[in-house]
């Protein structure tokens, strides 16, 4: 009786996920989970996703990639994809499709009991090439993020200055170490960024800090 009642449900639920996953949309908006794979996964998503299945997250924008279609993704997501080595092959896609259109970087202190440095930002996934530029905003310092983003967009309206706000041209990133994303306003530290200096060399060993290890 009610436990076959249940299970129909369960499984009716399971049917309706599956339909849902293999379906094409317009518009996804997302915040995916972070961090290391459950242990039930962790042969499945090195199979499908093997250079990205270490931070769960990247699976669900790779993911999304491929079932939006001539549309957009609007993810909340960690920054670790934007300038870590190991994810470079997927930084490289956005940027040679150019589907970055916005992105927002919000520092840390925005999730609620998670000790990471997040991001907003929109992809177009567009059947053919997308745009030359992205819109960057930097807010993770501000007391107030949403008013700095507010305040920058309607600077660009009305075309005024603003700090907070550039516009890069995606090519810029072709030449940064690893093809890491980090707009600048400045051109003298764009200019640094591409240079591909060996600063090892030069002047400095750089090292990870201090670390918690254990954020959730």
């Amino acid at each position: 009786g009610y436990k076959r009642r249940l299970f129909a449900e369960d499984a009716a639920r399971g049917f309706a996920f599956i339909d849902l996953s293999r379906k094409s949309y317009n518009l996804v908006l997302m915040n995916p989970p972070y961090g290391s794979p459950s242990e039930a996964s962790k042969k499945y998503l090195p199979e499908q996703y093997p250079t990205n299945w270490i931070e769960i997250y990247l699976c669900f924008v790779q993911r999304m990639l491929k079932i939006v279609t001539d549309g957009y993704i609007g993810a909340l997501t960690s920054r670790t994809w934007m300038y870590l080595a190991k994810f470079m092959s997927l930084r490289k896609k956005i940027i040679n499709r150019q589907s970055l259109s916005n992105l927002v970087n919000l520092g840390s202190g925005v999730l609620d009991g998670a000790a990471v440095e997040v991001t907003a930002y929109v992809l177009e996934a567009k059947s053919k090439f997308g745009r030359n530029s992205a819109i960057f905003i930097s807010a993770e310092t501000a007391s107030d993020p949403a008013a700095t983003i507010l305040l920058s967009l309607e600077n660009l309206r009305c075309g005024q200055k603003n700090r907070q706000l550039t516009i890069e041209p995606l090519q810029t990133f072709e030449h940064t170490p690893g093809g890491a994303i980090i707009p600048c306003t400045e051109g003298e530290n764009r200019g640094l960024l591409t240079s591909q200096t060996n600063w090892t060399d030069r002047l400095f060993v750089a090292k990870p800090g201090l670390g918690t290890r254990d954020d959730f």
